[in-house]
């Protein structure tokens, strides 16, 4: 993913790394990140990739959320639940569900977060 995020970044534009999961593995055909050729294309579109770790960020939070909720409040902020209501197999519920749910994210589909209804008695035991 890494490689074709970078690649699809706009002139001037900037890739921003939250977090990685070491579990990941390629699939065929992809190859992991080639590091000699980061810098070539880096520099072909003036790009730049900057980590981001929360924590470094803590002393923002109070005045960042003050002004999602005032972006939110004057309409400029949508937040969106997709409970997959508009997919083809209807609202996501229950764990079976959930491989649909991932489905319809890598489609492109969901509008927002997508939620998966869990039933009571599952709800109580996790």
């Amino acid at each position: 993913m890494f490689d074709l995020a970078l690649d699809a970044l706009a002139t001037r534009g900037r890739l921003i790394v939250i977090g990685f999961i070491s579990g990941y593995q390629s699939p065929a055909g992809l190859s992991p990140v080639k590091a000699a050729t980061l810098p070539a294309k880096l520099l072909k579109k003036s790009a730049s990739v900057q980590g981001f770790f929360l924590n470094h960020y803590l002393s923002k939070h109070p005045a960042a959320m003050k002004h999602l909720l005032k972006l939110q409040a004057s309409g400029d902020l949508v937040c969106e639940v997709d409970l997959g209501d508009l997919s083809p197999g209807g609202r996501f519920t229950g764990l079976d569900s959930v491989f649909r749910a991932v489905d319809y994210m890598y489609m492109g589909k969901n509008t927002g977060k997508i939620v998966v209804e869990l039933p009571h008695s599952v709800n109580s035991k996790l």
